[in-house]
């Protein structure tokens, strides 16, 4: 897991296999920006995938962010995301209080996109919604909540770290699934 500034192309790392992403577009001027940055991510010669979950909104932007990645040659797939992603992940926060702090997830529809650099395979593969227990969005989610609850600049750090193990685990098990894929044509 990587902290990145998206207009600091110093702060990039590349070549992660796996990048996950939600929620990211609230604006236009955001576009140019994400659309820089994920193939900079991404390992030279076309390899890796961004999974992106996100509401349908019909926010300003995100048309143009969808669209924008198929433009510069990425392949997109889309799937609804299941009921699961909308489960707490919060550990010691209510079902209740969680649904108080995230009303959008009982009234939203939300997607799953898979963006790679290859056609999708041909045979059937899991996907990833089936494969990978906690997705990103639900880990921001969590890291807003902690950031937001914290006293001290200590309790900040410590809902961070978590935060960052969260993801590690979660880009851990999405790129599992990536290797267990069928590979994508030369």
């Amino acid at each position: 897991a990587a902290v990145v500034d998206w207009g600091d192309a110093a702060t990039w790392p590349s070549g992660a296999d796996i990048v996950l992403g939600s929620d990211l577009v609230y604006a236009r001027e955001a576009v140019p920006q994400l659309l820089a940055l994920l193939p900079a991510l991404l390992p030279e010669g076309g390899g890796g995938a961004f999974y992106y979950v996100a509401p349908e909104t019909d926010r300003l932007g995100e048309v143009e962010f969808l669209d924008g990645l198929v433009g510069l040659g990425w392949y997109r797939t889309e799937e609804a995301a299941p009921p699961r992603f909308m489960d707490n992940v919060l550990d010691g926060v209510a079902d209740e209080d969680f649904r108080n702090l995230f009303p959008e997830l009982a009234t939203r529809t939300y997607t799953l996109y898979t963006f790679t650099r290859h056609p999708p395979p041909t045979q059937s593969a899991p996907s990833l919604a089936a494969a990978v227990p906690l997705p990103g969005f639900a880990i921001a989610a969590a890291a807003a909540v902690r950031q937001r609850s914290c006293d001290s600049g200590h309790e900040a750090a410590a809902a961070a770290a978590e935060t960052a193990a969260a993801a590690a685990a979660t880009a851990e098990a999405a790129a599992a699934y990536a290797r267990a894929a069928p590979a994508a044509p030369p």
